[in-house]
């Protein structure tokens, strides 16, 4: 068997029966590979869409490459957990994460849901959000939690009447002192997003203010009401509406959100992905809101951005799903693609795209050494996948990491000292970590013939 002959289609199914790969890791790997001629087309995921997606299309190598790679991912996972995150007494369930880390210290933000009303957004009033702040040398005599955002309380000027929830936490560009703070939940009977400040030296979350959007020399509330006027829809002003704030924001010439307008109901699809801007996060410049965005098979459910040095802007969507709380006008998970856009953000054009494979999870850029990278998650959240994209030919991308039976969702990823630090929600939101240097095709090939006496 010669590795370097032909190309094959290869399709990894959950149990690996097609490509087998021990959790011995490189020390004994077990293979069956088969042309794509021994099978129907109904055995390969969308024959339409196979030279534009991201996926198993390719050579043995590239498969096996993601499979290794995916063991040892995994078994870095599960032996790194720094702390598992789920205030004792308090927090009933917990989702939606996001880290960051300065000086030895982490700080996450995460929803907590104190009642087990099931809910984990804005939408539902026992849904809060909370910070969790440790030393990563020291977990267990450091460890503190603030609430953040809580009904029946006013911070500053903010009155929170419901929920809160889908937190993000960004370091400023310029300021060390400062994190930004940004969730969506409901103020004085409206949703919105909302924006507050901890700052480290005091120890002290401040400056709470309602995100305003500025368009054509006009700014206004950010709220049902201008959805309303600028997409020409009818969205009732105190419903339901979740703008994903914790969205991978990508930094630039500014800070580049990618937010999207949905009624989170049957009834009410998504506008678009919409891309603001803001320096300061308390007005968000609305840039664009370009039709060609929208996937072409469905509504947008999330969505994701990272910015080049170049002055592309990198946007990762996730398409809706049809589950019992998300209505009944979506395609079944398992249908579904996800799509990377590259914009060029000086003229607004996007300049390439393509899908990548089946996604039913927020998914999460991160960048490492210039490169750029995507977290997804696949098929029933179980499987996670890291897409090493190809900055000039989208559809070239790599899938260099593959998970099977994982267990992690709604990753978040931050790069201190040459480590990647993730959060994700599991039982709690757990905090572990991995070393981004992943094995590249030639040492897997050397090693798969060495085992193969090739």
């Amino acid at each position: 068997m010669n590795l370097k002959e032909g190309i094959y289609y290869i399709y990894v199914t959950e149990d690996a029966s097609f490509i087998r790969v021990t959790d011995n890791y490189y020390d004994n790997v077990y293979i069956e590979i088969y042309e794509s001629s021994e099978y129907s087309d109904n055995d390969i995921i969308d024959k339409n869409k196979e030279l534009e997606c991201i996926s198993y299309f390719g050579d043995t190598l590239q498969a096996l490459q993601s499979c290794c790679n995916g063991i040892k991912l995994k078994d870095e996972l599960n032996s790194n957990i720094i702390a598992t995150l789920k205030q004792s007494g308090y927090d009933y369930s917990v989702h939606d994460s996001a880290i960051v880390i300065k000086n030895d210290i982490a700080y996450v933000v995460y929803m907590a849901n104190t009642s087990d009303t099931g809910g984990d957004n804005a939408g539902t009033d026992t849904c809060v959000v909370k910070l969790a702040k440790f030393n990563l040398n020291n977990v267990q005599d450091t460890l503190s939690y603030y609430v953040v955002s809580c009904i029946d309380n006013t911070y500053g000027t903010v009155n929170i009447t419901g929920g809160s929830g889908s937190p993000n936490i960004i370091p400023d560009e310029t300021d060390d002192d400062i994190l930004h703070i940004i969730y969506s939940g409901k103020a004085d009977q409206n949703y919105v997003e909302i924006t507050c400040d901890y700052r480290i030296s005091s120890d002290n979350i401040e400056n709470y203010r309602i995100v305003q959007a500025s368009k054509d020399n006009s700014i206004e509330t950010l709220n049902n009401k201008w959805i309303n006027k600028e997409f020409n829809l009818s969205i009732g002003e105190t419903a339901f509406n979740n703008m994903q704030a914790n969205s991978t924001i990508g930094y630039y010439d500014g800070y580049y959100y990618i937010g999207l307008v949905f009624g989170y109901n049957s009834s009410i699809n998504s506008v678009s992905c919409i891309i603001f801007k803001t320096k300061d996060f308390s007005t968000w410049e609305y840039v664009t809101d370009n039709v060609e965005m929208r996937i072409s098979i469905n509504s947008v459910f999330e969505c994701a951005c990272i910015c080049d040095n170049n002055g592309y802007l990198y946007i990762s969507i996730r398409p809706f799903y049809k589950t019992s709380n998300e209505g009944t006008k979506t395609l079944p998970s398992s249908n579904l693609y996800g799509e990377v856009v590259k914009l060029k953000i000086s003229s607004k054009e996007i300049v390439d795209r393509t899908y990548y494979r089946t996604v039913s999870s927020k998914t999460f850029f991160y960048k490492y050494n210039d490169e750029i990278y995507l977290i997804t998650n696949v098929g029933n959240r179980r499987d996670a996948e890291i897409i090493k994209i190809n900055k000039d030919e989208l559809k070239s991308s790599t899938i260099i990491a593959r998970i099977d039976n994982s267990s992690y969702s709604y990753f978040y990823a931050f790069v201190y000292n040459n480590i990647i630090y993730t959060s994700y929600s599991s039982s709690g939101i757990s905090i572990s970590k991995f070393n981004p240097i992943f094995e590249e095709k030639s040492i897997i090939e050397g090693k798969i013939k060495n085992i193969f006496d090739l």
